[in-house]
């Protein structure tokens, strides 16, 4: 008669170990297959907000949205009218502003108390996104309140479409958060997001979407502007094809990737290599390399 052996320990033991190494070795591919796949939700966003902007633009005598302004609501009262809200009539999905990677990622809501978002935060379309705007294509509008000064023009005044020095490497719109990597709960800063594999999703003003390349910040964070503490890692772009990347072994970082692409003065410290401008702004008395009228952006040298 014929015996049949069963596993022994050690054989169950080794058979377990496989499976578990072989465990070790797939759900990272899983993982980062999963992240490549959420990259191409995120970039097909990216490309729709994009034409929805410049659809607007296109509308609107070649002019850019204002990012937030003051404008009166039904009550009575005064809401604020954000370039999401411009863009919207051209989406008509207000689920193209999140993230798969990180749907929650800023509440619009809380970030401008007191004021509300137009009508108001119970029926407003956007609640929270996973994008941010490039904030000098985007300019700041009339916010008369004494918490929201405007920075240094009595009168703001939209971007226009011929103002923009190279459509093809200007962001619109790309994976990013609004705050601070300071620690304020009160910053403006568009600071983008290496969400995918560290890769953003980013939309050009010519009205194309492509990958950027980031690099994390060894314990740097950026404190959203909300209501309650909120934190996100903090990225720079990398891409050295791209004028606003960061690179290796620099100690200075961009907020984000906003700006138009120029080059700094004659005199900077870095004077004929890219830097960003906002048409729109203009260096103030807090800025490290003096108050000549300069655009801002192209005056940090940190």
């Amino acid at each position: 008669m014929m015996k049949h052996r069963g596993f022994t320990l050690i054989e169950l033991l080794v058979v377990i170990a496989i499976i578990a190494i072989l465990a070790a070795i797939l759900f990272p591919v899983f993982a980062q297959a999963r992240e490549k796949a959420r990259q191409t939700f995120c970039l097909n966003n990216t490309k729709q907000i994009t034409l929805g902007g410049l659809q607007y633009v296109n509308d609107y005598d070649e002019t850019f949205p204002f990012s937030l302004y003051m404008t009166p609501n039904n009550a009575g009262s005064f809401c604020a009218f954000t370039v999401y809200h411009a863009i919207f009539p051209y989406l008509k999905n207000a689920d193209l502003a999140g993230c798969p990677s990180d749907r929650g990622a800023w509440d619009v809501r809380t970030a401008f108390r007191p004021l509300e978002l137009c009508p108001n935060n119970a029926t407003s379309q956007f609640t929270t996104t996973s994008y941010i705007g490039n904030w000098c294509l985007f300019e700041r509008g009339s916010m008369p309140l004494p918490q929201w000064p405007w920075p240094g023009l009595d009168r703001p005044s939209p971007i226009r479409y011929a103002q923009v020095d190279d459509v093809v490497r200007t962001p619109v719109v790309y994976d990013g958060v609004l705050g601070d990597h300071r620690g304020s709960q009160d910053g403006l800063g568009s600071y983008i997001q290496g969400r995918h594999n560290l890769v953003a999703s980013v939309g050009f003003v010519d009205g194309h979407s492509g990958n950027v390349k980031t690099r994390r910040i060894d314990g740097g964070t950026v404190t959203l502007r909300e209501a309650t503490r909120k934190t996100r890692p903090l990225y720079v772009a990398i891409d050295t094809g791209l004028p606003f990347h960061t690179p290796a072994g620099s100690n200075y970082l961009y907020y984000g990737l906003s700006g138009v692409v120029s080059q700094y003065p004659a005199g900077h410290p870095r004077a004929g290599r890219p830097c960003h401008t906002c048409p729109g702004q203009y260096t103030r008395q807090d800025e490290p390399f003096g108050d000549d009228g300069a655009p801002n952006h192209c005056r940090r040298t940190n």
